[in-house]
């Protein structure tokens, strides 16, 4: 009964796991929408609202401090952070170019690392004789690429980078839809070798992030 229990809760976890990969790979697409609509005002309007969260946060921090008279050392803490936080708003408001500059590198390492995941996805296809594994890799190699590409920051113009991190957003979502697509499928109709005589059932794992 136990073993049934944690075979089910294990399948909850990995459905949440999936619809979570869903939702942000959705959100991937549609981010990808907007700045390639919008490429001269989406990073900037990025910067300027978390600098303004972040600096308002940070003089909270640091009025509550006062008002309330704390004393310690762990209450001191909490107005260096707010100093800190202050410092960061301010930063991301009054230099929003600077952030910029360095926006194509992060979301680069973070299309690369999704990119690793998918390889690694594609050759567990592989180990379960799926068929269409290397389309998986083919694609995942892609997306690596395009990766390299935004770090690597050719392009001219604020504009065209910002369309071009736009363009590699909605591709790499899609292609992560794909994968969990593939990846459900194969789960689904490959990984669970039903024994008729005994009525047990294997599972090969793969990991579905």
């Amino acid at each position: 009964m136990s073993g049934k229990k944690n075979a089910e809760d294990q399948n909850s976890i990995k459905g949440s796991i999936e619809w979570g990969l869903v939702v942000s790979s959705v959100l991937y697409i549609l981010l990808g929408i907007v700045l390639l609509k919008f490429p001269d005002q989406s990073l900037r309007t990025v910067c300027y609202f978390f600098g303004g969260v972040t600096l308002v946060y940070g003089v909270i921090r640091i009025v509550t401090y006062f008002l309330e008279k704390r004393q310690g050392i762990l209450f001191l803490t909490d107005v260096i952070v707010g100093i800190i936080l202050t410092g960061i708003g301010i930063f991301l408001l009054v230099t929003p170019e600077v952030v910029i500059s360095i926006i194509p590198f992060i979301i680069g390492l973070l299309i690369l690392f999704h990119s690793v995941m998918k390889i690694q996805r594609a050759f567990q296809l592989k180990r379960v004789n799926y068929d269409k594994w290397w389309s998986m890799l083919v694609l995942s190699l892609i997306t690596a690429a395009l990766g390299a590409l935004i770090i690597y920051n050719p392009f001219k113009t604020v504009s065209m980078m910002v369309m071009a991190i736009g363009i590699v957003l909605m591709i790499d979502g899609a292609i992560n839809l794909i994968s969990i697509f593939f990846t459900a499928h194969t789960v689904k109709k490959m990984t669970k070798i039903i024994d008729e005589t005994t009525g047990t059932v294997e599972e090969v794992e793969i990991d579905v992030v």
